[in-house]
């Protein structure tokens, strides 16, 4: 999803603990991305973040803890909220501040505690976008990947990435709160 951003013309910071994996990455499209080693599903490293990051305008932050890390969902759905506010000064230093959640539904098979954790997923751009108050600066957006395949493929990745700056768009801003099924290609 990063090239395919970057394809687009976003610049952005791309964070997590593999160093070598995010350098890789960034090799792709130097212009565009850097990265930042920092475990993201912990709060004290988000807050850490945070207070490095100050008011610094951030116009977007792109939650992908739910598609990277699908087998830890209470750190998941606890550093969704840290991160976002530990950056909350910079988020309201922007224009109009995007906050993009992504998570995938879980299979039918699935145990009650993951449909749990879904409801939840669903319910947290609401939550943030109330909390903390961005209404008329910004918007706290979901995009629910109904199937998991589609992002192992790079037409599914670059449709994915299509969806988020879509959201980040100017006439993205009257979508608020909003938890939105994406259906992505397979092949």
């Amino acid at each position: 999803m990063a090239w395919a951003l970057a394809r687009a013309g976003v610049r952005f910071i791309l964070a997590g603990v593999d160093e070598g994996l995010l350098r890789q990455t960034v090799k792709a499209a130097p212009d565009h991305l850097d990265h930042l080693v920092l475990d993201v599903l912990r709060p004290r490293s988000c807050r850490v973040l945070g207070a490095e990051w100050r008011d610094e305008p951030l116009d977007m932050l792109i939650h992908l803890q739910a598609v990277s890390s699908p087998g830890r969902p209470g750190a998941v759905i606890a550093a969704i909220p840290a991160l976002t506010r530990s950056l909350v000064a910079g988020l309201r230093a922007a224009r109009f501040a995007r906050v993009i959640v992504v998570c995938v539904v879980p299979p039918a098979q699935a145990p009650a505690e993951a449909w749990a954790y879904d409801r939840a997923m669903q319910h947290l751009p609401q939550a943030l976008q109330q909390e903390l108050g961005l209404q008329a600066q910004g918007a706290v957006n979901a995009v629910r990947v109904t199937n998991a395949s589609g992002l192992e493929t790079d037409r599914g990745q670059a449709d994915l990435a299509q969806t988020v700056l879509w959201l980040c768009q100017p006439h993205g801003q009257t979508v608020s709160g909003a938890v939105l099924p994406v259906d992505l290609p397979c092949d």
